[in-house]
């Protein structure tokens, strides 16, 4: 099921602010794409996992990533020359279907 609390995700992510991640698990969530699932505690505790829409799209997002890591030259010379981008980093995706894989 690979579920996920908040924090987790900003260890997976460290360059992602907590409030761009809440509007992005937001949309997320609307979309039908993850699922939220708040327990009435004290203090509340949330978990985050892809429903099964969410992980039909896995192989599309991993077909991403290997063209992003085959045309990684390409891609770091196009980076340079835009001055807003300031690094390249690798994707997430691979450690995410890795724990998926694991059952973590």
């Amino acid at each position: 099921m690979n579920i996920k609390r908040p924090s987790e995700i900003l260890r997976i992510l460290p360059d992602a602010t907590r409030r761009v991640l809440n509007v992005q698990l937001k949309e997320l969530e609307e979309h039908g794409i993850i699922e939220k699932k708040t327990y009435p505690q004290l203090p509340p505790k949330v978990e985050y996992s892809l429903t099964d829409i969410g992980w039909s799209l896995m192989p599309v997002i991993n077909a991403m990533n290997i063209w992003g890591d085959e045309n990684r030259d390409f891609l770091e010379k196009v980076i340079k020359q835009d001055p807003k981008i300031r690094e390249v980093s690798k994707s997430p995706c691979e450690f995410i279907q890795l724990n998926a894989a694991e059952g973590k």
